[in-house]
């Protein structure tokens, strides 16, 4: 999910941009992104379904939100994409697989 005024700021999208879907746009988690009330709304019961499941199953599957797919396991090839009114498992792009691949190759060196 990408808020467009942090895109426009260069910012991308920043670390924790979800912690505001996870714990609803009225906690105490800080100021939500605008766009969280407008083109981005439609995530946060998608985002919350899978943690609310996860909270109280240990499967973010069993009472995920109507029409969103399956959280799989990791398996280093797909991952799960949170984008509004898209989200999806996808295939990892091969440029960031081996981006990958270099900084578990280097992450002893880096003690990480």
């Amino acid at each position: 999910m990408t808020d467009p005024t942090e895109l426009a700021e260069g910012l991308g999208v920043p670390h924790t941009i979800e912690i505001n879907a996870i714990w609803g746009l009225n906690s105490t988690t800080g100021t939500p992104p605008a766009s969280y009330f407008t083109t981005n709304a439609n995530i946060i019961p998608v985002i919350q379904g899978y943690w609310t499941s996860f909270i109280r199953t240990l499967d973010p599957n069993t009472l995920r939100a109507d029409g969103t797919p399956m959280w799989i396991q990791f398996d280093g090839i797909h991952r799960i994409l949170f984008e509004t009114n898209n989200t999806r498992i996808e295939q990892i792009p091969d440029d960031q697989a081996s981006r990958c691949d270099f900084l578990r190759s280097i992450a002893v060196s880096l003690q990480q």
